[in-house]
């Protein structure tokens, strides 16, 4: 069990998987932002998330934002402190509100059976986006229906653990579809 408290990281919730690893739920590590609304990277934040996703034996890393929303320090920091802590990271850029396009969908489903070893084997996976609720909680929702739930209750499922999960209506319609369960062609 990790010994920082969650609240003290850019973690949202965990969401576990029977008989494996756990999901966890995240907003850019190390993003914050300041009472004008303007968003700035913090590398101590970042060093807390990472220590309490590493304590959570989180072994991927799936990062959901496309490169303008990162802070200009952000991807070169993160791809460092995610290697110090022995996590792969994934970048697959998705629109915000939106669900994947056929690029990001094909990348997702080149993932599936390494994301399912890690689960099975009993490690953890953490999906972020810039907030960690829309794109990370959509992706979530993915895994879990990947891991056996039904596709059209896997929303409903994530959101047990985190009711902001999944951001919109056309994340839930991509969810409930399906389509990244099918092989690439």
């Amino acid at each position: 069990m990790p010994q920082i408290p969650v609240h003290e990281t850019s973690v949202r919730a965990v969401v576990p998987q029977n008989d494996s690893g756990s999901l966890l739920i995240c907003g850019l590590p190390g993003l914050r932002i300041n009472n004008a609304g303007l968003t700035y990277f913090d590398p101590e934040y970042a060093e807390q998330t990472f220590a309490y996703l590493a304590a959570s034996d989180v072994y991927l890393l799936v990062l959901l934002m496309e490169d303008f929303e990162l802070p200009a320090e952000a991807r070169t920091l993160i791809a460092k402190m995610a290697s110090d802590c022995n996590i792969l990271i994934k970048w697959i850029p998705v629109v915000d509100y939106g669900a994947p396009n056929g690029f990001a969908e094909d990348l997702w489903k080149a993932g599936r059976e390494q994301r399912r070893d890690f689960l099975i084997d009993g490690h953890s996976i953490a999906v972020a986006c810039l907030y960690g609720a829309g794109r990370s909680g959509m992706m979530a929702a993915a895994i879990c229906a990947e891991m056996g739930i039904e596709a059209k209750q896997a929303v409903r499922f994530v959101r047990r653990y985190f009711d902001e999960a999944v951001g919109s209506r056309e994340q839930e319609r991509w969810v409930e579809a399906g389509t990244y369960l099918t092989r690439s062609s």
